[in-house]
């Protein structure tokens, strides 16, 4: 039985983290599709599936809260939806709440994030 790499949506407008998450979770054996930020990552999920989405939350443009409303109103399971950000975890936990994310992560990301989020979306 062959199985089908996951395609992974990255979104953040700093170009060193979406080196790293890039880097990292595509040695995972899983395909990784970057954006610079929500606008981009939206519109590339109007033309690509995604199995998951990685995103930041403050960005030009648009920001990830705007991004992970976008597709949920697009029919994208949210539940596959991860947020690495920098701001307090204060912040982020009503929205991750509200949404209903699957994770969220403080920046700086650590390797063992990098493994966990790698076994969450090959789960």
């Amino acid at each position: 039985m062959i199985l089908k790499k996951k395609k992974v949506l990255v979104c953040d407008d700093n170009p060193v983290i979406i080196f790293m998450l890039e880097s990292l979770i595509s040695k995972k054996d899983i395909e990784v599709i970057t954006a610079v930020d929500g606008k981009d990552g939206y519109d590339k999920t109007l033309t690509t599936h995604f199995d998951f989405i990685i995103t930041d939350i403050e960005m030009p443009n648009m920001s990830g809260w705007d991004l992970i409303e976008s597709v949920q109103k697009d029919g994208f399971d949210i539940k596959k939806t991860i947020v690495i950000s920098a701001q307090l975890e204060q912040y982020i936990i009503p929205y991750a709440e509200r949404f209903g994310i699957l994770k969220y992560y403080l920046k700086p990301i650590m390797p063992h994030d990098i493994d966990e989020i790698a076994a969450l979306i090959n789960a």
